[in-house]
């Protein structure tokens, strides 16, 4: 790692090991060890320059996770799932072929990890997208007022 600043945290769903993300680096620690484990470097498949990785959310099941990028020479948004006991690499990337302008502002999980949202505002409306998280299939599109969404989470019970 180099004399990047950390971009995002999380912790994986026991709690043993801690993500932490920088300008295009997921570099993995472990918690009660307090040492390092795995360093991956991020790059979009399409450009070949690295990404920015704004942000990362665990998926509830632990065994995978989603980060939020903007990358490439283009600068489109993406957020990319990956699995975190294999190897790292991304399994599946998310892209919006419309609006590629549009960071996306935060993403979470589903309670049963079946599910993956993404937030985002801009041109005078908030929009939700809402994937299959096994596959890469744009499950709903939900378009909401001029309000800006910078955080979200699901209801801990209900699905």
């Amino acid at each position: 790692m180099t004399s990047d600043y950390a971009t995002a945290a999380s912790f994986d769903k026991n709690g043993y090991c801690v993500f932490v993300t920088t300008r295009d680096t997921v570099v993995v620690f472990g918690a009660t060890t307090n040492s390092f484990k795995e360093l991956y470097r991020w790059k979009v498949k399409d450009s070949g320059t690295h990404s920015l990785i704004k942000g990362i959310c665990m998926s509830p099941k632990g065994s995978v996770f989603a980060l939020r990028s903007r990358g490439g020479k283009g600068g489109e948004r993406i957020l990319m799932f990956a699995n975190s006991c294999k190897d790292g690499k991304p399994t599946i990337v998310f892209k919006d072929a419309v609006n590629t302008d549009t960071l996306f502002d935060d993403c979470a999980f589903s309670n049963d990890g079946e599910h993956l949202v993404a937030a985002m505002f801009g041109r005078a409306k908030g929009v939700l997208l809402l994937w299959t998280a096994d596959q890469n299939f744009l499950a709903d599109t939900l378009e909401g007022p001029n309000m800006e969404m910078t955080c979200m989470a699901y209801h801990p019970t209900r699905r």
